[in-house]
């Protein structure tokens, strides 16, 4: 008899798995079966038994990676045939068929999921190779693709389903199996000496502990906050959308309505899709494989339908390239739109530098010629002082300063006093008429007083 596989059976207990329920309480049934004695099945650990031959054609460069049944990380030996899927024989595949010139990678999937560890990696590795080789990936579902095989469906950039297939199951699910109470019952009691308070699941009573269960649902809950997340943006839906299917599995016209797939084809169908991309050289895009005898998208579309679409299609191609040349436009508005405001900020510069220039020669040009007819140190202070009248007034002021310097020299009191005498009284009536503590009345007052 072949060794047991409680490896297998302990990976699948008390840990979070992207697969259905019921095909893991199946597969627990089984390995129950097998521990008992009653089924044998061989493990692979090392990977050295029968390996999974590499579908790809070189003249269609069509790779073909075949994922039906459980997914696993490691590679398990199947019953009575090759070796199932797994996560490291899925990334090796494909990185063989992009290097060997694929142009196309085909998931041919029917699973309902497997091991939530290394799920998103790898199908995020699958997406990223294509994208680095130029490649697209094909997802054609038939059968199922549930849970952990969904991840790598939605990261492919088409989801094909035949009409009776299912999708979905985005979801988290743990068994947690506690033996306790048949192990009691059969004699047999377990004592556990520990430390750390989360090192053992059970409370005294054999009972999983609140703490275990809390830390379970934590870790359950993580996970599926990254599922959703996952398909979200791998798919262009809203998370919202992807957590309102609650685990639900949808057949294909209504997987197509939630944007969990794309279209619907027969197995046969799917070949002449296939074909067709063969005989394009492998480079024909994706989306515009449509024939003049049917519609990919709708095969139910009359051929009047599919005039009309084809040429809503023209259209639409038509708008987007007026849109682009619109968004060409306005990027080369704003771009002149910002020379100009630099333009006009150096203008208005400049502008406001000759202001400057102009107020300040005209200072200097009062200053002239208030100093022709007074002291020379009361310039400055008359001058500010009168900064703010318009030309006229100042002419009018500066003409009584004049007629006042005039009158001064030529009175009698200038030839009595001598020079020193009427420069005193001439100080003495300058400051009489000091500009900072009198109005421009008062200053002209106090001018026609000396006289």
């Amino acid at each position: 008899m072949a060794r047991e596989i409680l490896r297998l059976a302990q990976s699948l207990y008390n840990k979070p798995h992207l697969v259905t329920g019921g095909y893991l309480n199946s597969v627990v049934e089984y390995l129950e079966d097998r521990n008992s004695g009653k089924i044998e099945l061989a493990v692979n650990d090392t990977l050295t038994g029968r390996v999974r031959e590499l579908n790809y054609n070189p003249d269609t460069k069509i790779g073909w990676v075949s994922m039906e049944g459980p997914l696993t990380y490691i590679q398990y030996e199947g019953l009575c045939g090759p070796s199932g899927p797994s996560y490291q024989t899925i990334r090796d595949e494909v990185k063989q068929m992009l290097s060997s010139g694929a142009k196309y990678i085909v998931l041919d999937q029917d699973s309902p999921g497997g091991e939530a560890y290394q799920a998103f990696e790898t199908a995020k590795f699958v997406r990223e190779e294509a994208d680095k080789y130029g490649a697209k990936v094909i997802a054609y579902v038939d059968g199922m693709s549930a849970s952990a095989s969904y991840v790598f469906s939605s990261v492919a950039d088409e989801v094909i389903m035949n009409p009776q297939s299912e999708v979905g199951s985005i979801g988290v699910v743990v068994k947690l199996r506690n033996i306790n109470e048949a192990m009691k019952k059969a004699g047999v009691e377990d004592t556990y000496i520990y430390a750390g308070d989360s090192k053992v699941p059970f409370d005294a009573e054999g009972k999983f502990t609140p703490e275990f269960l809390d830390d379970i649902q934590g870790k359950v809950n993580a996970l599926y906050v990254e599922f959703a997340k996952h398909v979200s943006t791998m798919r262009g839906i809203s998370y919202e959308s992807v957590v309102a299917t609650q685990a639900k599995t949808f057949m294909a016209d209504q997987a197509i309505e939630l944007g969990l797939a794309d279209k619907k084809m027969t197995l046969s169908e799917f070949a002449e899709y296939l074909a067709d991309i063969s005989q394009s050289g492998g480079n024909m895009p994706i989306g515009n494989l449509f024939k003049s005898t049917k519609n990919e998208v709708n095969p139910t579309m009359s051929q009047e339908q599919l005039a009309q679409f084809e040429e809503m299609q023209t259209q639409m191609s038509a708008m987007q390239a007026s849109l682009e040349e619109a968004v060409s436009m306005k990027a080369s508005l704003e771009a002149l739109i910002g020379e100009k405001e630099t333009a006009l900020a150096e203008a208005l510069s400049q502008v406001a530098q000759l202001q400057e220039e102009k107020v300040a020669q005209k200072l200097q040009a009062r200053k002239d010629k208030l100093s022709a007819v007074m002291a020379a140190d009361k310039v400055e202070g008359v001058a500010a002082s009168l900064a703010s009248l318009d030309d006229a007034a100042f002419e009018t002021v500066l003409n009584s300063f004049s007629v006042q310097a005039k009158a001064v020299a030529e009175s009698d009191l200038f030839t009595e006093m001598g020079a020193q005498g009427v420069e005193a009284e001439a100080t003495e009536a300058t400051e009489v008429a000091k500009p900072t503590t009198m109005s421009l009345d008062e200053v002209l007052k106090a001018r026609l007083q000396i006289r």
